[in-house]
């Protein structure tokens, strides 16, 4: 291909306005254009490397083993990708102002052009991967928190102190990329090193008055603290020269500070503001490993009470999902307690009211009838906080929701409750009955529900992160909708139960028309604002049994299991008038979209056969026209 050839298939206007790096080389590496996007990031001229061989052009290619991806591409006549995961950058360019990263990670595709079967040359696509890096990075600090953090509840579980507290400082230090991490304990009017990572000299030793220092401050003033830097501080004292940023997070246990958790770094600005709340969750682990290894050593000979402790420290730390969780921790609950009623009532934030979540021995009527009204200030609500006894609810005359009607349908005498809270939030609470009689619940049993109601805490926090960490890894972030991995998932389990019940299932695939013309001329903002418009529509007009996803791009996709060829040609039509009545809410031009329906076992029974029907469909739909349904039709 010459040189006026190229010219016709790319004017440089065009090819400097495409907002990604094109670099067009003949069929020998010599380069003939390079556009603007990527000439200003390298920070070269466009003529400098006109007609330059690639590798004098960019010497980092052979260097780094790159050219060899274009000799494959010349060999095969394929196009070829070459992935950040895989080489982090094509070309080193400066990174995106507030990335945080080192350079711009790059996703490259190679792309050979011919006339006829003669190689003319290669057109070079170089995108920037900038969000795709840090989005894979935050989920895998998420993984990683979520692994100190089930660690230390796993350590947690064996009652020896010093162990689990030396596993906090050693994971907080590592998970903080800090260059020490101390755990401080109040005691009398200083605070004494208990557990340490990283410091030097005699730590066991170190004693720091309260108030004094950072550490003191933030114990006497029951307040963490984060510095970006210390020495323009003037609360802090120097214990290691070196430092230069600090954090500090407390130890509460019955809202008094029993102790800090402190990390250090020579760095200015090491530990931003916000990691303040996940040091303070590593603290809220050593304050409950503190608690009980206290209450083991104040009932040392109550065995069969520590037995339960560690029973339940095993359980909890087993689960990650919350129902089973909760149903667990209830039939614990009357086992040890030998109770006659165990309910755990959850909180609905939106309704304001009790509800109960799992229980033991309860009836049906209550299960589903009881409520109670959540508490209505910050007084009721740390009442909470602790466990409380009413020898006699029905003497009591309790109120509140329909509690009086259960009570005296159960006939419930005696309970024992406290609250369950995340994050000073009150979730819940736990409610252990006796029945037909009054029953006296000890000081001990106090106590031991309230060691439990902790555990349980720390669990169903686990148990949130956990669910929110699933969610995440099958939702598509823009839309909201099953992600493409979700989707495959889905569509095999249901075909496989279609094809063991004798059911059909359907599928829907959908394209916006001209999307890319929309996204050209209105902008990828307004283009994500309609990819959410439209998985809106999706949401609301399928049943709670289908499949509403993203399959990828501009093409969507719902699962409709036990439908047949004609209703789904019609749920396809639906969709597409309330796609196109779109326009006018918030979207600037027409949105139409073209659908295509196949049906399990007619079009196919695997999900490859049926996607590849329905995808004939979405065809036929598109090339008839656009704006309409096409079911598919066998040949």
């Amino acid at each position: 291909m010459t040189h006026r050839h190229y010219s016709l298939l790319f004017s440089k206007a065009l090819l400097d306005a495409i907002p990604y790096g094109l670099l067009v080389t003949d069929g020998e590496l010599r380069i003939i254009h390079a556009n603007r996007w990527l000439t200003e990031r390298l920070g070269i001229e466009p003529l400098a490397v006109a007609s330059c061989p690639l590798n004098e052009a960019f010497p980092e290619l052979p260097e780094r083993g790159l050219l060899g991806a274009y000799d494959v591409v010349r060999n095969t006549g394929q196009p070829l990708t070459l992935s950040a995961r895989l080489n982090h950058y094509f070309l080193r360019m400066l990174p995106r102002n507030g990335s945080g990263l080192a350079e711009m990670p790059q996703v490259a595709t190679l792309v050979p052009f011919f006339e006829g079967s003669h190689l003319t040359g290669l057109l070079t696509v170089i995108q920037d991967a900038t969000d795709g890096v840090i989005a894979e990075h935050e989920l895998l600090a998420e993984i990683t928190k979520l692994s100190a953090l089930h660690e230390i509840d796993r350590a947690m579980t064996t009652l020896d102190l010093q162990a689990c507290l030396q596993i906090i400082v050693t994971r907080t230090r590592a998970l903080f990329n800090a260059d020490s991490a101390a755990l401080m304990m109040v005691e009398g009017s200083a605070l004494r090193l208990v557990a340490a990572d990283g410091v030097h000299g005699e730590v066991d030793k170190l004693s720091i008055p309260l108030g004094s220092g950072l550490t003191g401050w933030a114990a006497a003033n029951r307040q963490p603290v984060v510095v970006p830097d210390v020495q323009l501080d003037s609360r802090y004292i120097a214990v290691d020269s070196a430092t230069r940023a600090e954090m500090v997070a407390l130890l509460m246990m019955r809202d008094e500070c029993i102790g800090v958790l402190n990390i250090e770094s020579a760095l200015v600005n090491a530990f931003a503001p916000d990691s303040l709340e996940l040091l303070q969750t590593f603290a809220a682990r050593a304050a409950a490993a503190i608690y009980n290894a206290r209450l083991y050593g104040e009932v040392r000979s109550a065995n069969e009470r520590l037995d339960i402790l560690v029973r339940a420290a095993r359980l909890l730390s087993a689960q990650l999902a919350a129902q089973p969780l909760l149903d667990s921790v209830v039939a614990l609950v009357a086992e040890v307690f030998a109770a006659d009623r165990v309910t755990f009532t959850r909180l609905d934030r939106a309704a304001g009211v009790f509800r109960v979540a799992a229980d033991y021995g309860a009836s049906d009527f209550t299960r589903r009838e009881l409520w109670m009204p959540a508490p209505p200030d910050p007084e009721a609500i740390a009442h909470f906080g602790h466990a409380h006894v009413i020898p006699d609810v029905q003497e009591a005359a309790l109120s509140g929701g329909n509690l009086a009607e259960v009570i005296a349908y159960e006939d419930l005498r005696s309970v024992l409750y406290i609250g369950v809270f995340i994050r000073k939030q009150l979730v819940g609470g736990i409610n252990i009955y006796s029945v037909g009689q009054s029953r006296d619940f000890t000081p001990a049993e106090r106590e031991l529900l309230e060691a439990l109601a902790t555990q349980l805490s720390l669990a169903l926090e686990n148990a949130e992160l956990y669910a929110e960490q699933q969610q995440l890894a099958v939702t598509d972030g823009l839309t909201g909708l099953a992600n493409r991995r979700q989707f495959d998932a889905e569509l095999a389990r249901e075909l496989d139960r279609a094809a063991r019940f004798g059911h059909v299932t359907s599928l829907i695939m959908l394209e916006i028309v001209n999307f890319k013309h929309y996204n050209d001329h209105y902008g990828h903002q307004a283009g994500d604002e309609m990819l959410k418009a439209i998985a809106a529509v999706m949401r609301r007009d399928v049943r709670a049994i289908d499949v509403p996803a993203r399959y990828g791009g501009e093409e969507m996709a719902i699962i409709l299991p036990e439908t047949p060829p004609a209703a789904a040609f019609d749920a396809g039509e639906r969709l597409r008038r309330q796609v196109a009545a779109l326009y006018g809410a918030g979207i600037p031009a027409p949105a139409t979209v073209s659908v295509g329906v196949a049906t399990a076992p007619e079009h196919g029974d695997t999900p490859a056969t049926l996607i590849q029907s329905a995808d004939a469909a979405l065809y036929e739909a598109k090339h008839s026209g656009k704006n309409q349904v096409s079911l598919h039709q066998l040949q």
